[in-house]
Formats: C-alpha cells, structure tokens, sequence
C-alpha cells in the first residue's frame, strides 16, 4: 500500500494535462502550471535563474519523499517477486 500511495502521490505531483485543461482560475494553479507560465513569461528574457529555482522547487518534494521512503518502495516492488 506505501508503494502504490507513493507512485500515485508522484503521477499526482506531476499532473500537467488535466490540472491545464480544468484549471482556469490564475489562483488555483498547481505547481507544474506555474513552472509552465513562468516558462513561457521568461522565453525571451534570458533569466535562467528563476527558472532553475522554480524546477528545484518542483522536484525537491518528490526526491525528499522517494530518498526517505525509497527502501520500503523496492520491499514493495520485489514483494510479489519472491518464491516462497
């Protein structure tokens, strides 16, 4: 069960298509939306460090979370995986 709330609270994280097509208020954007706009707003002015901060800030989370559940992840994996 940690395994599967883990690979859900990852594939929900990073949920880009749906949130884009339902989300239409500026104030109820999820992170991966305001990464995308911050992208498109700094195309052309070259500043590559908001960028970079806002891309941390998105993945930080999610590597925190694997690194610190990482071992009952593969117990749950290679759990079907073994003979008896």
């Amino acid at each position: 069960l940690i395994t599967v709330s883990i690979y859900n609270f990852i594939g929900i994280w990073n949920e880009y298509l749906f949130a884009l097509i339902l989300i239409r208020d500026q104030s109820l954007r999820t992170l991966s939306l305001g990464v995308y706009s911050m992208q498109n707003s700094l195309q052309y002015m070259g500043d590559w460090t908001t960028l970079f901060a806002g891309s941390i800030i998105a993945t930080v989370p999610v590597l925190v979370i694997y690194l610190f559940m990482s071992e009952r992840i593969m117990q749950g994996l290679t759990a079907g995986a073994l003979k008896g």
